[in-house]
């Protein structure tokens, strides 16, 4: 099946999930023409088929409750419930029962393009920090403590509180759904003033075409802010034909090891939200300026987001053990080989997408 195909089945199943958003997905189809990145980004649907199509020996391992999206921008940084910068991957939106190895295969094929490491020293890295989470429990990667990150992650901060929140708030007014508003009402200080809610409708990549809105408000004369997008189930789902309407966002962020943003998860009875909160200390990292950082720097910014996913995967305690077995019985390159391979194979559909869209 051809990737134009898969994306128009994918899509229908997505509007029989939730109301769509047409020039969402006209943006996502546009930016999935534009590079690779971007392509691999929007279709983790396609992705998914493709490596358990073309990997298959590489899928036959212990499953955890997995990200199914993982790639180098699902990472940044949050505050935890007691203000501590905390960084690790901040998307959970696929989140899905599938083998270890996929998460990690996906984050490898994100890599090239945005790094400029040799490929090898990039995936020994994230390597390095999976097996050190695995080995040692895991634990929180705090600020405070990894002085070190918290040097490399200093050049993706906003210049200043006001850049951040004038962005937002050059954004158009717009009247959300009641139960969205409900939410963002709800998790806001009681003392709170809201100044104006707005669509952020064109955040995001393969989240692109679902509702997602914000809230600013003012509370003890600081400006704050919270954001939903609507929950659908995750793409794996549709792959799996998995038509049960289980979602695992709020599993898995109780299940992993973390220092959790107390704003992250679910909320709503009937409809049901994801919820962030909003802020200039907090948020994707700029995947733009990776391959700016010193070659050191980008090993060991690759060492600490293969950490992170160790922590995840520790939310499925039983599988440790196995997977720490099934990783000693691996080749040392495996994850070099299946990067390379769903590279090639990522490239490929990425050029058939964008000679379809630019015909």
């Amino acid at each position: 099946m051809s990737i134009i195909k898969r994306t128009k089945q994918f899509e229908d199943w997505m509007r029989r999930q939730t109301e769509v958003i047409d020039k969402g997905l006209a943006k996502k189809h546009e930016e999935m023409a534009e590079s690779r990145f971007l392509f691999l980004r929007a279709t983790p649907y396609d992705w998914i088929k493709s490596f358990v199509k073309h990997c298959p020996q590489i899928a036959k391992a212990p499953q955890v409750l997995a990200l199914g999206d993982d790639h180098i921008g699902n990472y940044g940084v949050w505050l935890d419930a007691k203000g501590r910068a905390v960084f690790g991957i901040n998307d959970f939106d696929d989140a899905y029962n599938l083998p270890y190895t996929l998460d990690l295969s996906r984050l490898a094929t994100s890599i090239p393009g945005q790094f400029t490491v040799e490929f090898d020293q990039a995936c020994a890295s994230i390597l390095k920090g999976y097996e050190s989470a695995l080995a040692t429990g895991g634990k929180p990667i705090l600020l405070e403590e990894d002085k070190e990150l918290a040097r490399i992650l200093s050049v993706f901060k906003p210049k200043s509180a006001d850049e951040y929140w004038k962005k937002i708030e050059s954004l158009p007014a717009c009247d959300a759904p009641e139960s969205a508003l409900q939410v963002l009402k709800d998790e806001l200080p009681a003392d709170s003033r809201v100044i104006k809610v707005v669509s952020r409708w064109s955040v995001g990549r393969g989240s692109l075409g679902r509702m997602r809105f914000a809230i600013l408000a003012e509370s003890a004369g600081e400006r704050i802010g919270r954001e939903v997008k609507v929950l659908i189930p995750s793409s794996a789902a549709w792959m799996m034909n998995d038509d049960s309407g289980k979602t695992y966002v709020d599993a898995i962020l109780k299940q992993a090891i973390r220092a959790r943003d107390p704003l992250a998860g679910v909320r709503g009875k009937k409809d049901k939200w994801i919820l962030r909160g909003l802020s200039p200390a907090s948020g994707h990292i700029e995947t733009s300026k990776l391959d700016k950082l010193p070659a050191k720097d980008q090993l060991y910014i690759l060492e600490a987001m293969g950490f992170d996913l160790g922590n995840i995967h520790l939310g499925t305690p039983e599988a440790t053990a196995d997977i720490l077995a099934d990783l000693n019985s691996r080749p040392k390159n495996w994850l070099l080989d299946t990067g390379e391979r769903m590279v090639h194979i990522t490239d490929k559909h990425w050029k058939v997408w964008r000679e379809y869209f630019e015909s």
